[in-house]
């Protein structure tokens, strides 16, 4: 898992997931640039709205896009939801937590507790023996209950590396018996539709699901012999 400073934790109150139907683009975009000074594409605000619909979302755009914001926004919305990110390289979850830092959102610790809004895992840590995620946070209604999504970053990954080196990745559906109504957000740079069907069947996707797939196309990189 990756760390940060903490924060104060939340009176205790019923939880209630954000209206997104009260919420236009404007909104979104202004609440935006207010937390984290960037100016969010259309794009980011599209998959924003996914999020806060609560809809199983698989995301396809190209590296270096901004992929990171789109579930980072959603938290400025919630001042007690938490959302879950599966990253597949440790060096990225630092690079979150950096970049959510910036923006106000802290990040893991005292994950029970309720004192994060971003808990980052890589896959072994998710699925470790001892079952310290099943035993500690998938039974505790008050965690589970705040739960905005969980994120697969390096959404390819899954079928990739969970079918040789890293099996821990082909077992992370395990956790949706424990979170059946949890919306799941895969993001990926590259998925062929082939995948993209893989991954939307061993999630058990249901057929509303939304599918965002831009260009990744780098017009910028060509090859020359």
């Amino acid at each position: 898992m990756t760390m940060s400073a903490p924060h104060s934790t939340p009176a205790a109150a019923a939880f209630k997931f954000p209206n997104e139907s009260l919420l236009t683009n404007e909104d979104i975009r202004t609440t935006t640039i207010s937390r984290s000074r960037k100016r969010p594409c259309q794009f980011q605000i599209d998959f924003c709205r996914a999020q806060l619909q609560r809809k199983n979302t698989i995301s396809i755009s190209p590296t270096g896009s901004g992929k990171t914001l789109t579930f980072l926004m959603p938290l400025f919305f919630s001042d007690q939801g938490i959302t879950i990110v599966i990253t597949a390289l440790n060096v990225l979850g630092t690079q979150f937590v950096t970049e959510a830092g910036e923006y106000g959102i802290p990040a893991i610790s005292d994950i029970k507790a309720l004192k994060y809004k971003l808990v980052i895992f890589n896959r072994e840590i998710l699925m470790k023996r001892g079952r310290c995620c099943e035993k500690q946070l998938w039974t505790s209604k008050s965690f589970t209950s705040r739960l905005l999504a969980m994120v697969f970053d390096e959404a390819h990954c899954i079928l990739k590396w969970g079918s040789s080196f890293r099996p821990e990745y082909m077992q992370v559906t395990n956790i949706l018996h424990f979170l059946p109504s949890l919306p799941i957000y895969l993001l990926s740079a590259t998925m062929p539709p082939s995948m993209i069907h893989t991954l939307a069947d061993h999630f058990r996707f249901a057929k509303d699901h939304l599918l965002f797939q831009r260009s990744n196309d780098r017009t910028d990189i060509h090859l020359a012999v």
